[in-house]
């Protein structure tokens, strides 16, 4: 294979071009110290590889280190180096872990040599010589324009890439818009945290990004006043909103009028799926509930959400009839937790306690029989499918924990777990079986997340009780990344889970399904359509210069391939194969994800229409994560057709979220826009640059350094432009800005760095052409 680069950190840095989010790592002559954790993105000269390989050489190994290489931020390899009990080692596409393996790693005196390669069979990961983790490449690509390598407890001597290049190396992009101009979001939920606003404060947000030289504002709608998103919102968001409204009038056209006095263009975003916030809910038979909440749910009621989502369940994204409802069992009898292996565990079935309840507010020990036992026995490997976790076929020797003679018959049952060792871990669909009188229980839902303290809410809540258990669980909603946002069928429920993972952690189990997410509601009902194009129409109304359509959301569910069985697609199925998918589990998985991209590509059209007819511009979101493996469709198994709102001339602009400068998706992305005339955003994640980590591990951001915020910003600026993009989108302007009550918007403190940042690169942008009515194509 031919050498790419190698890098041996003489210069004491990293190479220029490569992208961190520190300012400034940690280096020596000869050395990168990750001891404490740092990684870095690391540019490829194309992404046409038919074979790409990363060579490590690591020193100073610690107890608890490890090695990660992403390709294109599609495919993972990680190594876990401590050698611990619980130690995995696994590769992903995604957020779906496809293989994990527990080997032990060969390290010399503190010293390795690793190598991550990826062929368009298999991706690799060996450490010494020696192979720990291979899986199959379910992009049967090596294809890569990055590589995003980082460590933790241990420093690095030598990286250096090696690759085989493909006969076909396309040109890189180049962007066809001029003068790179600036466009920031404004999520006015965030703005709000601080304060009520004012026509003044308005004034007082566009005069500042005017100063930055910003062209555009994108601001993601809330809805009217009578929508109900802040009637209950926490955080002080739902009391602001409210005082808002008062003091000037509809929150988007305020936006509007104050954006155009200072000559900036205001577009709209349209979060369809994001009516309500998954959660946050009150205990079911409290009085909050009854007082304020708006959508049942198993284990609690929604109250973040508005009229719209409420009113309307009967157009969520829904299961199929078989897979919902009540609980098979009126008492759960046996409990089997299961590990990957057979090794022996840091835990045993004495840490582990049962917790009962009645409403999912206070918890109380179980006081019934149980019988605990720790086998080793051949158990059946699950996978997860339309009806829940079912065997394979397949079985593997396994060690298990099994709690029999239970007599559990309270809705809401949890275990809590003594010890943090990770040692006892499978995958979530193979790590819990539930078991009653009926058989295999499979109408439970978990809970993972325990409810936190009160929040700042209009509403009053009381303090905890003794023995709460901080008021019960928020169910189905699984922590971290939104898995709304997971790829290549990443769903949680096929996701490892330590059952000792912390100090003291909790797996609940509530009795039932509900039908369908909180507020995904499927664009496969027209009726789901008209209702979202009411608020496209509202935007236009008000003023807005142009529409931005964006489908990301922070919707969490465990399974998203349980999803998508409303009745349009039911039949859709019916028609086009014959098969009727309420009936069975056996269906072309790929045709039925087409047919629910169906029908939000479908709503894209009726949106240009509208949009068009109006004279303004419409623009699409085209998000990282609708780049699923082949055959494995995007986020929440749809597929979004982006190429065929491209081909068919629906869209005037592209807003590439989280998609990588150099990635083979980004590439792909510009060449079929810029060959449409089509520019296209940038739009990186920027927030977490302006967050305190002072006492953590990255000190040199904000509450450590005053430029630590500006310094990943502008790098992803260059990066951008380096990388063909048309503009640069800055998400979001509450990460560095304050309103105040008087009328103020200030800089966080150490934020302000970013105004010059912002100067520097766009006060002399040219601006872009005012809206008009597109040209026909």
């Amino acid at each position: 294979m031919t050498a790419i680069w190698s890098e041996t950190f003489q210069a004491k840095g990293l190479p220029h071009g490569w992208y961190s989010d520190l300012p400034a790592g940690k280096f020596s002559p000869g050395a990168w110290d990750c001891r404490n954790a740092d990684g870095a993105i690391l540019p490829l000269p194309h992404d046409a590889w038919n074979v790409l390989r990363l060579e490590v050489d690591l020193a100073d190994i610690g107890p608890s280190a490890t090695a990660l290489c992403r390709a294109d931020g599609r495919t993972s390899l990680v190594l876990d180096l401590s050698n611990t009990p619980g130690a995995r080692h696994s590769a992903s596409d995604g957020g779906f872990v496809i293989e994990q393996s527990s080997r032990r790693v060969p390290i010399e005196k503190g010293t390795a040599k690793i190598v991550f390669e990826w062929t368009g069979e298999t991706m690799t990961a060996s450490v010494n010589g020696e192979v720990l983790i291979t899986a199959r490449n379910l992009r049967k690509s090596a294809r890569a324009g990055n590589l995003h390598a980082s460590f933790r407890g241990c420093v690095v001597k030598r990286i250096a890439a090696f690759g085989e290049p493909l006969a076909q190396i396309t040109e890189a992009p180049h962007a066809i818009e001029k003068g790179h101009p600036l466009e920031v979001t404004v999520d006015f939920n965030d703005d709000l945290m601080a304060c009520a606003w004012t026509h003044e404060t308005f004034d007082a947000l566009f005069a500042e990004l005017k100063t930055w030289g910003a062209k555009t504002v994108s601001w993601i709608d809330l809805g009217r006043e009578a929508d109900g998103f802040f009637d209950s919102a926490p955080y002080g968001t739902g009391e602001h909103g409210r005082e808002t409204f008062r003091n000037a009038g509809d929150i988007f056209t305020a936006a509007v009028e104050h954006a155009h006095k200072h000559g900036i263009e205001l577009v709209g975003i349209l979060k369809p799926y994001e009516m309500a916030i998954h959660g946050f809910s009150f205990p079911p038979k409290s009085d909050l509930a009854k007082k304020a909440g708006r959508i049942e749910r198993i284990g609690g009621t929604a109250w973040w959400a508005t009229h719209l989502a409420a009113e309307n369940q009967h157009l969520i994204m829904a299961r199929k009839p078989s897979a919902h409802g009540a609980a098979k069992n009126a008492v759960w009898t046996r409990l089997d937790l299961v590990k990957d292996d057979e090794s022996k565990a840091e835990i045993s079935p004495a840490d582990i306690t049962f917790l009962v309840s009645d409403d999912n507010e206070t918890f109380r020990a179980y006081d019934g029989p149980a019988e605990r036992l720790e086998l080793v026995e051949e158990y059946p490997i699950y996978a997860s499918t339309p009806s829940g976790p079912r065997p394979t076929g397949q079985k593997r020797r396994a060690r298990v924990f099994r709690f029999a003679k239970l007599e559990i018959r309270e809705p809401f049952f949890a275990i809590k777990v003594e010890g943090s060792a990770r040692s006892f871990s499978n995958r979530l669909c193979d790590l819990v079986h539930l078991h009653g009188e009926n058989g295999e229980e499979t109408h439970f839902t978990y809970g993972l997340l325990p409810r936190g303290a009160p929040l700042q809410t209009p509403l009053p809540i009381s303090a905890a009780k003794p023995g709460d258990l901080q008021r019960g669980f928020e169910f189905n909603r699984y922590p971290g990344t939104p898995s709304a946002y997971l790829r290549s069928g990443g769903d949680p429920i096929n996701a490892p889970l330590a059952l000792d993972r912390g100090a003291v952690s909790h797996i609940a189990f509530a009795r039932g399904k509900d039908r369908g997410p909180l507020a995904a509601m499927s664009p496969s009902f027209p009726e789901t359509r008209v209702l979202w194009m009411r608020w496209v129409n509202a935007m236009l109304d008000a003023g807005a210069d142009g529409i931005d359509i964006r489908p990301g959301h922070h919707h969490s569910d465990f399974a998203w391939i349980e999803y998508g069985f409303e009745e349009p697609v039911r039949n859709e199925m019916l028609k086009r194969t014959g098969i009727d998918i309420w009936e069975t589990d056996d269906f072309d998985y790929g045709q039925w994800r087409r047919i629910r991209g169906d029908g939000w590509t479908q709503f894209i059209r009726e949106a240009s229409k509208v949009v068009r007819a109006r004279g303004k511009k419409l623009t699409v979101h085209i998000d990282d994560y609708f780049d699923g493996a082949s055959g494995t469709g995007g986020a929440m198994n749809m597929v979004c057709d982006w190429r065929s709102w491209i081909e068919e001339g629906l869209c005037d602009r592209v807003t590439a979220k989280g998609s990588w400068p150099g990635s083979s998706f980004a590439r792909e992305i510009l060449a079929l826009a810029h060959s449409k005339g089509v520019p296209v955003t940038f739009a990186p994640y920027c927030n977490n640059f302006f967050e305190d980590r002072s006492k953590g591990n990255h000190a040199n951001h904000l509450g450590d350094s005053p430029v630590g915020c500006a310094v990943p910003v502008e790098r992803f600026i260059e990066w951008g432009k380096r990388g063909g993009y048309d503009s640069f989108l800055f998400y979001e302007c509450a990460s560095p800005l304050r309103a105040t009550a008087t009328g103020q918007v200030n800089f966080r403190p150490n934020a302000e760095p970013l105004r010059d940042v912002m100067k520097r690169h766009f006060s002399r942008a040219a601006p872009r052409e005012p809206s008009r009515p597109p040209k026909a194509r």
